[in-house]
């Protein structure tokens, strides 16, 4: 009998979870290319629901577009109908180069009922799959926008700062010099050597790696950030904070994820409710400030470093390793100045653990 794969087929597969062993067969591919004149194009419009997408630099200063079907299907017929429907639509409107990659708007299998209670008939279940792959050439000047479903995304050597929208699809962007703002619901976002970045995501985590600045938010997905130049700003929900330098200062706040700065000066603020909170404060350091809920905070300051030190918890203790004067000292809080004072780092917990240490130069 004849099924729509969205509804029934998919259901299927979920509760019988067959071993797919055509999907051991070659897909049947297919590949175009085209190419276009810039004159009087300001940016470049990528959307692609099923495939990747990746933009680089062209080397001659046109706009090349190459799109690779792969179609996977269970007979030769329905190979030549699908990739016949699939196609690619490329049109110039208002300066911008619009590229969009038009899909059937269902896709069919044809599956025996009964092959669904034999070992024979679940190995050979195929179910259609068809995605188309762009891959652009472009004057770096262009500014990229790319929408894509499940998709991933690449970019890499683009002067102009582009715009990435995803839902699943894994975003990698490297040498970008433009403002970069990417936003994905589960998908992992990668930055590496970029200017300023905005990233906003559900699920997925990001990493970056040299950036000229940073504003990120996510629900749970983790950050891993190193080498972002100037101040940043992160917020995530359950999700942990990994910051390897912050020499301008950081923002950042988790409620259940745990922060950790292994290197920091500037402004620093960072907070959680039920994670803990470890940061290495050096100069040149404007201001510090530190909160917990139920979560620990762990400060070491290297060497050198002068600070107007305030501790407080509820119900936590209070050690302080480091040689400093002591102002006030309570049962639960504590205020002293190390070195030559001056810069505030204040501390403020629940029923979380302070603990100050030295650390070096």
């Amino acid at each position: 009998m004849r099924v729509p794969v969205p509804t029934f087929a998919l259901l299927l597969l979920i509760i019988c979870s067959p071993p797919d062993a055509a999907a051991d067969r070659a897909p049947y591919m297919e590949r175009s290319e085209r190419a276009a004149e810039p004159r009087g194009l300001s940016g470049v419009d990528v959307d692609n629901a099923r495939g990747s997408v990746a933009i680089s630099p062209s080397t001659d200063g046109r706009l090349h577009v190459v799109a690779t079907k792969v179609v996977r299907m269970p007979n030769a017929d329905e190979v030549k109908r699908y990739a016949a429907e699939a196609r690619v639509e490329t049109v110039t409107r208002e300066g911008r180069y619009f590229v969009k990659a038009v899909y059937p708007k269902r896709l069919e299998s044809h599956v025996d009922f009964w092959d669904l209670f034999s070992a024979r008939g679940r190995r050979n279940l195929q179910m259609p799959s068809l995605e188309i792959r762009l891959e652009l050439q472009v004057p770096p000047t262009l500014v990229a926008s790319v929408r894509t479903v499940s998709g991933d995304v690449a970019l890499d050597g683009l002067t102009a700062g582009p715009t990435v929208h995803t839902t699943s699809g894994d975003v990698e962007i490297v040498g970008v010099r433009g403002t970069t703002s990417v936003e994905t619901v589960s998908g992992d976002v990668a930055l590496r050597d970029v200017a300023t970045a905005q990233v906003k995501t559900t699920s997925g985590d990001v990493e970056v790696e040299g950036a000229g600045g940073l504003t990120a938010r996510s629900t749970s997905g983790d950050f891993n950030v190193s080498g972002v130049r100037e101040a940043m700003r992160i917020e995530t929900l359950s999700g942990d904070v990994v910051v390897e330098e912050a020499p301008r200062g950081a923002w950042l706040r988790s409620t259940s994820g745990e922060i950790a700065i292994h290197s920091a000066g500037g402004k620093v603020d960072a907070a959680t409710q039920s994670g803990d909170v470890r940061a290495r404060l050096r100069a040149p350091l404007e201001s510090a400030a530190f909160a917990s809920v139920s979560g620990d905070v762990t400060l070491e300051l290297v060497s050198g470093l002068g600070a107007h030190l305030v501790a407080r918890s509820t119900s936590g203790s209070i050690d302080c390793g480091v040689p400093v004067v002591v102002l006030e000292h309570g049962r639960n809080s504590l205020e002293a100045r190390l070195g030559a004072g001056g810069t505030p780092v204040r501390t403020e917990t629940t029923s979380g653990n302070v603990t100050i240490t030295s650390g070096g130069k």
